[in-house]
């Protein structure tokens, strides 16, 4: 039983892991998500989300959201600025 609920933690902590990183259609990671922070695919910080405002790399304001869910909004980013 111990082992099976080892096993289970480390499954859900894989899937929640494997869930920061964003990839493109040829499945290359393009970027990752950590908290509030947006990454691109060399590590460096490209934007960061901070409720209904977008900001760039640079920490300036670059846009405001209504209406949309954290994912949609971290879909727009990516694919669309």
């Amino acid at each position: 039983m111990k082992n099976f609920l080892l096993l289970l933690i480390f499954s859900f902590t894989g899937i929640f892991a494997q869930a920061q990183y964003i990839y493109d259609g040829s499945n290359h990671q393009i970027g990752r998500v950590d908290n509030n922070y947006l990454y691109d695919g060399s590590n460096h910080q490209v934007g960061r989300i901070d409720g209904n405002y977008i900001y760039d790399g640079s920490n300036h304001q670059i846009g405001r959201v209504d209406g949309l869910t954290r994912r949609q909004i971290i879909i727009f980013f990516y694919f669309f600025l």
